[in-house]
């Protein structure tokens, strides 16, 4: 019975789909979680409100003073800069590629 319960209580994780520009990555939070907290660092990112949640390292140093946050019916999108060396493009949007099923190109 106490395995059902930690179940129920364990948090789900949204579904993203980034890309990006020489200068930004952007990606789209869908799972109409219009309703969220969302904090973002040089290096991390952590997304997470009453049933989602979801916490990872970005690629490469993002510049936090100007990320914007664009909210839609569908979906929220994020907008990064890009800190340094932005002639070159992410390989990935997390560091560790943990979340490699949630987090689409």
């Amino acid at each position: 019975m106490s395995i059902i319960r930690e179940s129920l209580l364990e948090k789900k994780v949204p579904f993203l789909k980034w890309y990006q520009n020489k200068d930004y990555v952007i990606f789209d939070i869908y799972n109409q979680i219009l309703e969220i907290d969302i904090k973002i660092e040089k290096y991390k990112c952590s997304i997470q409100n009453q049933f989602y949640e979801m916490n990872f390292d970005f690629f490469d140093e993002i510049n936090e003073e100007t990320v914007q946050i664009k909210k839609d019916s569908l979906k929220l999108r994020v907008y990064l800069e890009k800190v340094e060396n932005k002639n070159y493009f992410w390989t990935y949007l997390s560091k560790d590629n943990n979340y490699r099923n949630q987090i689409q190109v």
